[in-house]
């Protein structure tokens, strides 16, 4: 997107932050469930299929989060978790994003086909994926730096049980 759009210059290295937090949230996800179906191979010798609930209820959550992104149950899933990073990182990026959208729900334009519409293009997609990080009313950055600190011990605790369980098992 930074070439996509209109801005100062050829490229918008303003928007390079949101990038690099979405980079940072699918690194921490995939560690978290790298250690998880580790641990879960490490269990017992068909431990990888308890991998498929875990995947169905992480899809699960995903779906729900595109809905309901402040609901209380993502709390409980790893995306939950990662989009909360996201999401800090889109209001740190971008701190005018409800006016942006409101602006543009209040505009009267042309859509593709040369109809008037009552808002801009893209103003309600806009409004439907934005969401404010699901911890309440404190600062992005924290609310980014606790999901990291989550998930960060997420992936540790998984590393020292399965640690754990592997240092028990005989290999055959």
């Amino acid at each position: 997107t930074g070439f996509a759009g209109p801005g100062d210059s050829l490229f918008r290295f303003a928007e390079f932050g949101i990038w690099l937090a979405i980079l940072f949230a699918a690194m921490m996800a995939t560690l978290v469930y790298g250690m998880l179906f580790c641990f879960l191979g490490v269990m017992w010798r068909y431990g990888i299929i308890l991998a498929i609930p875990f995947a169905a209820w992480e899809l699960g959550m995903a779906l729900l989060s595109m809905g309901v992104p402040d609901a209380p149950i993502l709390r409980f899933s790893v995306i939950g978790w990662a989009l909360i990073i996201v999401d800090s990182a889109s209001l740190i990026v971008w701190p005018d994003m409800t006016l942006l959208i409101y602006s543009g729900l209040s505009v009267e334009g042309t859509d593709a086909l040369g109809f008037e519409s009552e808002e801009l293009i893209g103003s309600e997609p806009l409004q439907y994926f934005y969401a404010n990080p699901g911890l309440g009313n404190i600062s992005p950055f924290l609310s980014m730096i606790i999901a990291t600190v989550v998930l960060l011990i997420q992936a540790i605790a998984l590393l020292f049980v399965g640690g754990a369980i592997f240092k028990g098992k005989e290999i055959e």
